[in-house]
């Protein structure tokens, strides 16, 4: 079956006379422009039950820009270091590690030296030491502990000296040395404590 009308439809089967209809009068100025589809969500459409069974073919891109990664999700680039801040780093932590060491010798240094004086006048005042620095017996442990000095007189007497640094007098292992000396000089009558600082 044909039609015809007044826009000049002739010899158009009639499912086709809409589609022909809007060509025809964007043709002839008469309708505006068509518009880009919109974006739409799917979901929404099936909910609401005006979409087909299937949704609606998307195109391919092309493989070009299908294997471009997002600007957004992109990894970023690995950072360079030139080697001279490499180098200057390396020298800053060496210079560092030995101020560090010498610090610490010196205050090992110190507390030996001290400790080696103590011993020293003790022997000389004729009591038997034993000291923990090098070229005497090393004392016995007392509770756990070994203190500096440990020295006994041919008169019974019996004297520890521990040495400490004033940076390691709040430290916890010098407060467990010192709780155990003092309570084994509170054992005997004619024993004694001292603590000696640098």
């Amino acid at each position: 079956m044909y039609t015809y009308d007044r826009m000049g439809y002739f010899n158009v089967p009639p499912a086709a006379a809409p589609a022909m209809r809007h060509r025809s009068l964007y043709a002839a100025g008469l309708a505006a422009q068509p518009q880009p589809a919109r974006a739409f969500d799917v979901r929404a459409l099936y909910a609401r039950g005006s979409a087909t069974s299937q949704p609606p073919a998307t195109r391919a891109e092309p493989s070009s820009r299908a294997s471009m990664p997002s600007t957004l999700g992109a990894p970023l680039p690995p950072a360079t270091i030139s080697p001279w801040k490499i180098g200057l780093a390396i020298g800053a932590g060496v210079v560092l590690a030995r101020l560090l060491g010498d610090l610490m010798q010196s205050k090992r240094e110190k507390h030996d030296a001290l400790v080696r004086r103590i011993a020293t006048a003790t022997e000389r005042e004729g009591w038997y030491v034993t000291a923990d620095v090098r070229g005497f017996p090393k004392p016995p442990t007392v509770f756990g502990h070994r203190s500096d000095v440990h020295a006994w007189h041919p008169d019974g007497s019996e004297r520890i000296v521990e040495v400490e640094h004033e940076d390691t007098l709040d430290a916890a292992h010098t407060g467990r040395q010192v709780a155990a000396f003092t309570r084994y000089a509170r054992c005997g009558r004619r024993r004694e404590f001292l603590l000696a600082t640098t």
